[in-house]
């Protein structure tokens, strides 16, 4: 029966959230950037290394995870720092072989590195991946990972008041992941960032602690926004976001095609920049 349900991740939510029309091009159209962004190869390289090095306490094992993901996703980043002083390869393998200086610990802290997971909810499955679920002796926490060239209270308040670590902690609670320790245990989410920057290294971590309470309230948004999305298929409606959303974070890679409005130009971009794909994301 699973197989027959849709599929909703956080980021195809997220996608019309932020801009409808985003949602459109990508998971209606199928419509995807030939070539990944820097910044969002960069990540996932980084996410490959973490997990690799929980899970075995080894850096060098790490360093392969990231050299593997790069070649998987094109070679997208450069290979020198010189070419790109903030995201190539050397520096990203830099930042990682000091995270592992600074953080020692997580193999040992590690419960389990990363959990995939596909959860039914109502008449849909909700999937994704919990970065790590890691224990101090008194407490468990889910982890969130991020890399980022900005970090601060601001950057914290808004990754952990966020519907992403909101819902990852609901579906913690539903796993069982914070009862590993004693039962009821008060739900936990560490934000886990990487600056990433040209010369600087820089790590830091902020906790949140939710009630069960609001979890619950949370998961319920769930569905309420996969009606909305629904709705919006059925009616044919996917408006534009306020124009400020697209230079936000680095700028939204469809900036290009949604500015055009001659369908000649259109079309080129889409030829040069874009293809279509099969399957769900």
């Amino acid at each position: 029966m699973m197989e027959t349900l849709e599929k909703y991740s956080f980021s195809k939510i997220q996608s019309f959230m932020r801009c409808p029309h985003k949602h459109y091009l990508q998971y209606i159209l199928r419509l995807f950037p030939t070539k990944k962004a820097a910044p969002l190869s960069l990540g996932g390289c980084m996410a490959e290394g973490l997990g690799a090095y929980r899970a075995t306490g080894s850096l060098s094992q790490a360093q392969e995870a990231f050299v593997k993901q790069w070649a998987e996703d094109g070679r997208i980043l450069a290979t020198r720092s010189v070419d790109d002083e903030m995201r190539s390869v050397e520096r990203g393998l830099e930042i990682l072989e000091e995270y592992t200086k600074f953080y020692p610990n997580d193999p040992i802290e590690m419960i389990q590195p990363e959990i995939q997971f596909e959860e039914v909810i109502e008449d849909f499955i909700y999937r994704g991946r919990i970065d790590a679920v890691w224990s101090d002796g008194r407490r468990v926490s889910i982890v969130e990972d991020k890399t980022a060239s900005r970090l601060g209270p601001s950057y914290f308040a808004e990754l952990l008041g966020g519907w992403q670590v909101l819902w990852y902690m609901g579906i913690a609670k539903q796993l069982g992941l914070f009862n590993t320790i004693k039962p009821n245990q008060t739900p936990h989410c560490t934000a886990n960032a990487l600056y990433i920057h040209a010369n600087k290294f820089r790590f830091e971590r902020e906790v949140t602690t939710k009630s069960n309470k609001t979890l619950d309230q949370g998961m319920l948004q769930i569905s309420k926004w996969v009606k909305a999305i629904r709705y919006a298929t059925e009616t044919n409606n996917f408006p534009m976001a306020d124009s400020d959303r697209c230079h936000q974070f680095g700028g939204c890679e469809y900036k290009q095609l949604c500015a055009s409005t001659e369908e000649r130009v259109r079309e080129n971009i889409i030829n040069v920049d874009f293809e279509y794909r099969e399957g769900g994301r």
